[in-house]
Order: C-alpha cells, then sequence, then structure tokens
C-alpha cells in the first residue's frame, strides 16, 4: 500500500485536485433554473437573534470564543463544504457573500444553481489551497468569516484573524466534527433553533438506521474518493466515510488505513475485495467502468454489481455536508433493501424540502442520484421507482 501524510491540510487538498475533472463534467449534469422555486430572494427570517439583543458569544472548534455584535449578515468562507451547511440554517444563500473558488466549480455539478442561482456567481475570495485574498475579503465588508482553524503555516487562518474580522475556525473529519458545524453556523446566524432542528432531523435518521442494521448480516464496504486504478483514493479508519459505513453496518475495508484518506493500489483493492464500492463524485468514474475492467472481474463487487456512484446534490453526500443524512438513507436501501422500508424518491423529496425549501423534480432527482450511470447496478429500480 502506498502511505500519503495524514496532515489534514493535505486530505482537505484533495479536494481541489479534483477540480478540473469536475468542471468538465458540469456542463452536462446541470438542468435549467426553475424561477418559481429559486430561493435566493427568500431568506427564512424567523427566529433570528435582533440587532438589540446583545451581543453573541460563540465558541468555535480551535476553542477561542468569537464575539459578534448581532447575527451575521454578510459571511465569507474558503471553507469548500460550508456554504452548503450554512444555506440549510436559512434556506437561503443570499448572506453568502465570498467562497472558495472550488465551491463555484462544485455548484456547477448537481443542483445547487437550480436552489439557488447566486451560488454560480458568488464572488470569489481564495483558490482551492484556502488561502484568502484579503484584498477582496475585506471589498466584501463581511460582518462573520469562516476558514479552517486546524492549519499553522500563516498562510490560512492568521490573515483573517488579523484583519479584526470576527472569524471561526473549523476541523475536519469525523460525523461529530459536523454537528460541530450545524451549532457554530446557527449560532453565527442567530438561530440555534434551526440547529437544532438540523441536529434532530440527521439524529431521528440515523436511529432509524442504526435499528434496520441491528442484526444484520456482516458486510464489508468501500468508500473512493477518485479512481479505481493506482492512484486510487479511500476514505480510511477516523474519516467521515469510515463512520458512515460503520452506521450502514457495514466494515470499511480501508480501516487498516491510518489516515483519514489514502492512495492504495489495485492490488489492495483486490486484497481487501469489498462486497460494496460507493464512488465519490470526486472521481469521474461510473460503475460501468469497474464492471467493463477485466482485471477487476474477480472483485465480488464486480460480479454482483454492486458498486455505485454517490450522490451529489448541492455538495458531495460523502463528504461533511447537511445532506449527509440522505446518503445514509440511500445507501441502507441498497444495503439492506429488505430491512429498510422506505421510499427513497419521497425521503430525498422531504430531505431537499427540509433543508433548503426547495422541492426536486424528478429530473432533479435523477441528476442527484446519478439514474443513468447507476442503472446497471443491483437494486437501483428500488431507488428510483
Amino acid at each position: 500500500m502506498t502511505s500519503t501524510s495524514s496532515h489534514i491540510r493535505h486530505v482537505k487538498l484533495q479536494i481541489g485536485a479534483v477540480i478540473a475533472a469536475l468542471a468538465l463534467i458540469a456542463g452536462c449534469s446541470a438542468r435549467p433554473v426553475q424561477n418559481d422555486q429559486k430561493n435566493d430572494e427568500t431568506p427564512s427570517a424567523s427566529s433570528s437573534q435582533s440587532a438589540d439583543s446583545g451581543p453573541i458569544e460563540i465558541t468555535d472548534q480551535r476553542g477561542q470564543t468569537v464575539t459578534l455584535e448581532k447575527p451575521a449578515e454578510r459571511i465569507v468562507t474558503a471553507v469548500i463544504p460550508a456554504p452548503e451547511m450554512l444555506a440549510a440554517i436559512d434556506k437561503s444563500w443570499d448572506y453568502i457573500v465570498g467562497v472558495n473558488e472550488s465551491t463555484i466549480k462544485f455548484n456547477k455539478l448537481g443542483i445547487a444553481g437550480n436552489i439557488f442561482p447566486k451560488s454560480l456567481t458568488t464572488p470569489v475570495i481564495s483558490t482551492s489551497d484556502f488561502v484568502p485574498n484579503m484584498e477582496t475579503v475585506l471589498s466584501l465588508k463581511p460582518d462573520a468569516t469562516i476558514q479552517w482553524g486546524d492549519q499553522d503555516d500563516g498562510a490560512v487562518i492568521k490573515p483573517l484573524d488579523e484583519s479584526g474580522i470576527p472569524t471561526f475556525g473549523i476541523t475536519y473529519g469525523t460525523q461529530a466534527e459536523l454537528e460541530e458545524w450545524v451549532r457554530v453556523f446557527s449560532q453565527i446566524r442567530g438561530k440555534p433553533e434551526r440547529g437544532k432542528e438540523i441536529l434532530d432531523w440527521m439524529g431521528a435518521i440515523k436511529a432509524d438506521i442504526e435499528k434496520t442494521v441491528a442484526g444484520a448480516e456482516p458486510i464489508t464496504a468501500l468508500v473512493a474518493q477518485s479512481g479505481k486504478d493506482d492512484q486510487m483514493r479511500v476514505f480510511g479508519k477516523g474519516s467521515h466515510g469510515h463512520d458512515m459505513l460503520e452506521l450502514l453496518g457495514a466494515k470499511n475495508v480501508a480501516e487498516e488505513i491510518p489516515s483519514s484518506v489514502s492512495t492504495i493500489t489495485r492490488e489492495d483493492l483486490l486484497r481487501w475485495n469489498p462486497d460494496y464500492i460507493f464512488i465519490s463524485t470526486f472521481s469521474p468514474d461510473n460503475p460501468a467502468d469497474f464492471y467493463n475492467d477485466p482485471g477487476l472481474a474477480t472483485l465480488k463487487a464486480v460480479q454482483n454489481k454492486t458498486i455505485y456512484r454517490a450522490p451529489y446534490g448541492v455538495f458531495h453526500w460523502v463528504i461533511p455536508c447537511a445532506e449527509n443524512p440522505m446518503f445514509w438513507q440511500w445507501a441502507a436501501k441498497l444495503m439492506h433493501p429488505e430491512a429498510y422500508d422506505v421510499n427513497i424518491k419521497e425521503t430525498v423529496t422531504e430531505g431537499f424540502e427540509f433543508l433548503f425549501g426547495y422541492t426536486p423534480t424528478d429530473e432533479d432527482l435523477s441528476i442527484v442520484m446519478h439514474y443513468e450511470a447507476n442503472g446497471g447496478s443491483k437494486n437501483y429500480d428500488l431507488i428510483t421507482e
């Protein structure tokens, strides 16, 4: 096995490394905006903390207390997945005024542009290396910034801290860390009760999945971030992908990897021989690319046609984001079709309505869950019916 650095920034930079390939896909996957449902002009104003209710003190994931004089109305962030979670707090993109360039490119995938047209044209404050362009940041006059809080090279969060703009440092990796994002982001907007609603929704789906898989036959699985050849990157122990597979009652065959994401060889994949493989939308590969590869013909997942391209809605469903519970439901239906008696089209529709105030069309659902790419895989009719 080829090991890689476990340094967190190296892991995060893999997001930027696949941008070029994803940009090529984007033009084929987007759908025209439904003007009657777009949410950019209708932010939820309910439950916001009023400007005269006093300062808001929030502890970020660095353990630092940051004070806002009032709920932030203009937020910039170089953290690529953060805008999706912020949008779920208000069901709006209106107060997200600066993002990473990779966020813009990713938003051309899935249906982000259908729900939030402004998500395609938000000003860029950083490249994929997360280093903020402080001239641009200052020109946008943000009330708050959100940045990776576990960088120590002085270029990522330090310039924001030194700017005097209230800056919240966050960390990446596990489900627990994602849940802290919900807490911090909802407080930044003065809407802690909306954060609780989202956490309760996540918790209810998690409990339902746990009940479903209790006593299920042992299965093995793998989440591939990119590639199927000797540069295949997979989620190891300590990753969000690992947490999701454990929740789904599956052993992560890559758990021997000490870092959260690592590169493996084809020989590693053949040796592990998982029952299920989920391909992240970071990768250009589809299930057919595995099924048609003679060198992978001995894999159980190839023989049983249990390889799936993971969904992408407003963001990648296998990366920490608000939409993760919908991945749990989608994958549970594929891995435990008899035990998990739910209609996935209905639950995903409900999820988009709850998170973003948007009712997806059949075409949206086809884009999000890759009906065509996954059509040749086992039990996918259970998803599309």
